[in-house]
């Protein structure tokens, strides 16, 4: 009997080696594909970066207590070494929420960015540095932003597809939990559209 349970707990022990290698191998390859689909590299969080402007919304880059509490907490959860690093790519609605409570600062909790963004964005007015912002309409399009109709972004709570939130760094940047870390607002908006803005 001894035997039978030793051998059980080998075998076991090697399933698992094997499967914790299999996925990381998967996720390896899979951040290495996103990456080379965004430009081939991804962008540090600490790289000095030339601010650009944003053409298709307005932004204020005023440097305030909240946006004081918010930058440095998009650097210290980037994934600036790789899509898996800090484990929310894919979940952008957590990334913004661990960035925004460890800056100590309130963010309400819905089931996906979609809701989060439907029932908090304000569409008026410039995108404040620090700021969350949300999918929407894609410019040119007039579609909605839908995960590309993925099955595992279908939000079963709300009936709709998640969608995206990210955060408004300043100097016409926007980071969060997509590859790359850091794109240019006005790229990021072409991409997942735009649904405005929020402070929680």
């Amino acid at each position: 009997m001894r035997k039978w349970k030793l051998w059980l707990l080998l075998g076991s022990s090697s399933f698992l080696v094997f499967f914790l290698l299999l996925v990381a191998t998967a996720a390896g390859s899979f951040a290495d594909d996103v990456t080379a689909a965004f430009g081939g590299r991804q962008a540090s969080a600490s790289e000095s970066r030339t601010p650009i402007k944003a053409t298709y919304v307005g932004v204020d880059d005023t440097d305030t207590d909240f946006s004081g509490c918010v930058i440095p907490e998009t650097r210290r959860w980037s994934n600036q070494h790789g899509a898996f690093e800090n484990g929310y790519a894919g979940y952008c609605e957590l990334w913004c929420k661990v960035v925004y409570t460890y800056a100590g600062l309130p963010y309400e909790g819905f089931c996906c960015a979609y809701s989060h963004g439907a029932a908090m964005a304000n569409r008026d007015g410039p995108i404040p540095k620090g700021a969350l912002i949300f999918s929407g309409v894609i410019p040119g399009t007039g579609k909605v932003y839908e995960n590309d109709h993925r099955s595992g972004a279908f939000c079963a709570s709300c009936g709709h597809y998640a969608g995206h939130v990210a955060i408004y760094v300043g100097d016409g940047y926007v980071a969060g939990s997509q590859v790359p870390y850091l794109q240019s607002i006005d790229v990021w908006i072409s991409i997942y559209g735009y649904g405005g803005w929020s402070k929680r």
